[in-house]
């Protein structure tokens, strides 16, 4: 099995995160939704499955899940699987090294992301 190759990417103080609680931000060719939950912070692609176009960076947050705006579908934002639709979303590993958050992402897009 092969390792497969991430970069860790620094995106904003940890503070600001926290303060503005939803920051959505693009890094090449990927758009990344930042949500500051009651307690932590997840990254993830805001691409909803379900019409494949970015709608959850106006998603509804409810505790641990995100509700697409367009038809309802809700995700968790713990394992990405569909609570209410299908599929899921990507989740992307976050970091705090000096005061900074940091997004690790992989170097390439996997193929079922590529469109």
């Amino acid at each position: 099995m092969q390792n497969s190759k991430h970069n860790v990417i620094p995106i904003a103080p940890i503070e600001d995160v926290r303060r503005v609680r939803r920051m959505a931000i693009t890094i090449g060719e990927r758009r990344i939704l930042i949500l500051a939950l009651e307690d932590t912070i997840v990254a993830l692609d805001p691409t909803c499955p379900h019409w494949h176009v970015p709608s959850l960076e106006q998603g509804t947050c409810q505790q641990d899940s995100i509700t697409c705006p367009n038809h309802g579908w809700t995700f968790s934002l713990r394992s990405g699987k569909a609570l209410r639709g299908s599929g899921r979303i990507r989740l992307y590993s976050v970091l705090i090294a000096d005061g900074m958050l940091c997004i690790e992402l992989p170097d390439e897009t996997p193929r079922w992301m590529q469109y």
